[in-house]
């Protein structure tokens, strides 16, 4: 079997935001985010093009947030 990929280019394993291809001016959605955020910078379509996972991750670290400082006020020793 023979594949036409060339893995040559160092481009390619270096991080998504250092890429010639990557504009920086252009807006990015939050499943974007979220997929450079858990790739470590390396790709930012690895969680699909839907937007509700990117609003899915949000609402939970806001819900996340939100129940840890609940947590502090009302077990906190008085």
């Amino acid at each position: 079997m023979t594949t036409n990929v060339s893995l040559n280019n160092p481009s390619l394993l270096s991080p998504i935001v250092f890429r010639a291809d990557f504009n920086h001016f252009e807006k990015i959605n939050a499943t974007q985010a979220w997929s450079i955020f858990f790739t470590r910078g390396r790709e930012d379509k690895a969680l699909g093009r839907n937007l509700t996972v990117g609003r899915f991750f949000n609402l939970s670290l806001m819900a996340i947030a939100i129940a840890s400082i609940l947590w502090t006020f009302m077990f906190q020793p008085f």
